[in-house]
């Protein structure tokens, strides 16, 4: 993450009713040139001045302390920390350890390495990626009260910097009980935080049991930067479970998991009811996405005709389905574990009209993953999902039926599970161009996998891959 984006939500952690002006900002930045560099320097009487240091700045850092607590910095002091933890990213107030190892256990897999487990028992202050000392100049400017924005709030995290933040009060992980407050730094990253309050709003009429989803409260205004606001859901985080039954080999409770997962579905799907739609409609939005990414290559060229041709021939023998409201999103990453249900949060990239298929492949697939990922001891996505295709154990094997079983239910045969899964592999190859507006290394990997199941199966596409070998992309 770059040094920018950092600022820009250090600047909504500070100053959440967005009451001071960009330009009222002032950045001293300590250890990246060697020497003190101020942006913006020039200015007269800046609102907030923010001095930045680096990690190994340590002892510049305990100087300015120094000279804030003997009133050399004038204005009111507050001591921040900015930690990248993998997946997360998290701000906060100094001298909260307990409050964040609460966090890190909740929402963080265990540190690996005999030296990041050391560091995990001190302070974050010392391995944090930066600290900053933020002197407010003219406090009694901004009183207590932070307009219509419920209680004060010291912690902020998030897994995309230039998406959502995620803001809310330390003693919530204590605790498990309190409010969460959504936001971004990036206007145009609000529209799909109004899309994820709007779409589970719209969820209620569903007739779901309590849990299920998370349950939006409030869209807040705040001059002019939007807030949606939900109850914390208090439980563990699935891929973190996931991983640590992987590397413990706990298949039974893996297995388990994964029966959850297909209940917490079922009851998902069966809400909707409504008049079908020919599938190749439901998947023409992801066909012509898909085309145009992959417009230069010739392998896509082939794998696209051959998946219009197969949809125009399911629209004569099937039916068709009814479409759901699809997460997009859906591994165990955004499940909560709770006592007694799993809950699927982050629905900012969810779509309505969708059909359910990749997010049901999706989420045991990904479930999958995390748990071999796990049993590997090493994150390496192409390696699970070259274990979960070969059926490396019971976990991968029985994922591959609850798979056929699913598009049985969907009134398909089970022998047509590899044409399913070369639309899934389709799907998957676009989603982070749909989120992000480039492809990521997830898509990247999504194609090679796609290129590679569509030669090693082509006698049963009856089609002819002799380009592959010269256009296939190498796995990571």
């Amino acid at each position: 993450m770059n040094q920018d984006q950092i600022e820009r939500n250090l600047q909504v952690f500070l100053d959440p009713p967005c009451r001071v002006r960009d330009d009222e900002w002032l950045y001293v930045r300590h250890g990246i040139s060697g020497d003190a560099s101020a942006s913006d320097g020039n200015r007269k009487k800046p609102r907030f001045t923010i001095h930045s240091f680096t990690r190994k700045a340590l002892p510049q850092y305990f100087i300015c302390l120094l000279a804030a607590a003997f009133g050399q910095r004038r204005g009111k002091v507050r001591k921040v920390l900015y930690l990248n933890d993998g997946l997360l990213s998290c701000i906060f107030d100094s001298g909260k350890t307990k409050a964040y190892r609460a966090y890190a256990g909740k929402h963080l897999s265990p540190k690996s390495g005999i030296l990041r487990r050391f560091a995990a028992h001190l302070p974050p202050m010392f391995y944090a990626e930066r600290r900053f000392v933020a002197i407010d100049n003219s406090p009694e400017l901004l009183p207590g009260t932070q307009d219509n924005i419920p209680g004060q709030f010291d912690f902020m995290f998030f897994s995309n910097s230039l998406g959502k933040l995620i803001m809310t009060n330390m003693e919530t992980f204590v605790s498990g009980r309190g409010l969460l407050l959504k936001t971004s730094a990036t206007p145009e990253y609000v529209m799909n935080l109004e899309k994820e309050y709007e779409i589970v709003k719209s969820t209620k009429k569903l007739h779901l049991r309590p849990g299920h989803l998370p349950e939006s409260k409030e869209r807040i205004n705040a001059n002019g930067r939007l807030f949606f606001s939900e109850d914390y859901m208090f439980g563990e985080n699935l891929r973190k479970k996931l991983l640590a039954l992987g590397r413990a080999k706990s298949r039974g409770i893996a297995i388990l998991l994964l029966d959850s997962l297909d209940n917490w579905f079922m009851e998902w799907h069966s809400a909707f009811a409504g008049e079908r739609c020919l599938i190749s409609s439901l998947y023409k939005p992801a066909l012509h996405t898909f085309g145009n990414i992959y417009a230069e290559n010739p392998v896509a060229l082939s794998l696209s005709d051959h998946l219009e041709k197969y949809l125009a021939e399911l629209d004569g023998e099937h039916e068709g389905l009814v479409p759901v409201i699809a997460h997009n999103d859906l591994w165990p990453g955004n499940f909560i574990l709770g006592k007694e249900q799993l809950t699927a949060v982050d629905w900012e990239r969810a779509t309505e009209q969708a059909a359910p298929l990749f997010d049901y492949y999706w989420m045991i697939i990904s479930a999958v993953l995390a748990y071999r990922e796990g049993c590997n001891n090493v994150e390496n996505t192409s390696v699970a999902f070259r274990q979960f295709l070969d059926q490396s154990d019971e976990v991968c094997g029985l994922a591959h039926k609850k798979l056929k079983s699913f598009i049985s239910r969907l009134g398909f045969d089970e022998d047509q599970h590899h044409q399913f899964m070369l639309l899934f592999l389709m799907e998957w190859s676009i989603q982070g161009s749909l989120a992000f507006g480039k492809p990521t290394d997830n898509d990247r990997l999504a194609f090679a996998e796609m290129t590679a199941y569509f030669k090693e199966h082509q006698d049963e596409f009856h089609v002819d891959m002799s380009c592959a070998d010269e256009c296939r992309l190498q796995r990571p």
